[in-house]
């Protein structure tokens, strides 16, 4: 592990001296490897037909259809986020209140036995704990999924 480790800092070094990136002493002790290393020059050689063939690319715009369209869809997107968003707040809020009402109205009741009372409380409080859960372990996948933009 330790010689992949190394042979990944020489392709690193190699890849700044195919740069320009180097300071005049790094080069020149690269270029003395260079000159001892066969596996060196191949890997400074493709690096260099890399970068030329790289460098003449040239990324094509797109037609004003495509921005167009990606700009409607990153409105929807922004519409939609804050629809949910707020339909998810108020429902929040609904229901709290909803279970607040009815806990209070078991616990306030006199005509329930005490073991009801209780058994109800923490069923509502259970229900309300893993919807609360669910959320947030949607919520937090969604945030970090990498493959969330994928077209199937």
């Amino acid at each position: 592990m330790n010689n992949s480790r190394q042979n990944r800092e020489d392709d690193a070094l190699l890849s700044a001296y195919v740069d320009g990136e180097l300071g005049p002493q790094e080069a020149d002790a690269v270029e003395k490897r260079l000159a001892e290393d066969e596996r060196a020059r191949l890997l400074v050689e493709q690096l260099r037909r890399m970068k030329e063939i790289t460098g003449a690319m040239r990324i094509k715009d797109p037609p004003r259809e495509e921005w167009e369209r990606f700009w409607q869809v990153h409105y929807n997107r922004v519409e939609r986020s804050l629809g949910w968003l707020l339909f998810a707040t108020g429902g929040l809020v609904v229901l709290a209140w909803a279970a607040l009402s009815l806990i209070n109205a078991i616990w306030n009741s006199t005509a329930l036995p005490a073991l009801v009372r209780w058994g109800s409380v923490a069923a509502v409080a259970g229900v309300v704990v893993l919807l609360v859960s669910v959320v947030r372990e949607r919520w937090h996948v969604r945030r970090t999924t990498r493959y969330k933009d994928i077209a199937r």
